[in-house]
């Protein structure tokens, strides 16, 4: 599936989906096409996604959020199996935009901020020897995450009718795990 953002193709081509995230307050639009769509995108046989960032207007305009997730809500532990460690898990998911004129009719700006901050343990397997030692002191590893990403837009009505914009996005994550797999010793 080819996808494209402001016209722009993010395509990540090995893996299949996108180089970079963008956050779903900076998005103002967005197209599903399937296979059979019209002539105006890119070739693919799969079908596209198009994804336009929003854009400011005459009017100050914005947003904030956040969301919260702990392993101690409701019926996150019921799943647990008696004796075994239930990893701690919290996940902080915040930000905000904002949009409007510079110039009134004339030049306009956007911009959204989106942060992660995740905090997971992974459950760690110890042979028999470091049993009792190792693996009853430490039962889980941490496991962090920390993901940012932004907007920024400039438009401007120039002259003749003209459009012009200029949109800017920044991305960056860090993470320490070993894909889901747990941690041996």
């Amino acid at each position: 599936t080819r996808i494209l953002l402001d016209g722009q193709d993010i395509t990540d081509e090995f893996v299949g989906t996108t180089i970079f995230n963008v956050s779903t307050g900076a998005i103002g639009e967005f197209q599903l096409n399937r296979s059979t769509q019209d002539v105006g995108g890119e070739v693919t046989s799969t079908g596209q996604v198009l994804v336009s960032t929003q854009s400011g207007t005459n009017q100050i305009h914005g947003q904030l959020f956040y969301y919260f997730q702990d392993y101690r809500a409701l019926f996150a532990n019921a799943a647990t199996t008696a004796g075994a460690p239930n990893p701690p898990f919290q996940r902080n998911q915040f930000g905000g935009s904002i949009g409007g004129p510079i110039l009134k009719n004339k030049l306009f700006a956007f911009v959204n901020v989106e942060r992660i901050k995740q905090d997971a343990s992974a459950p760690v397997t110890v042979g028999p020897l470091f049993a009792a030692t190792i693996g009853a002191a430490h039962p889980t590893l941490p496991s962090p995450y920390r993901e940012t990403y932004s907007t920024a837009r400039l438009d401007y009505t120039g002259p003749f009718g003209g459009h012009y914009f200029v949109c800017g996005n920044y991305n960056v994550n860090a993470s320490f795990g070993n894909f889901g797999s747990g941690y041996n010793l």
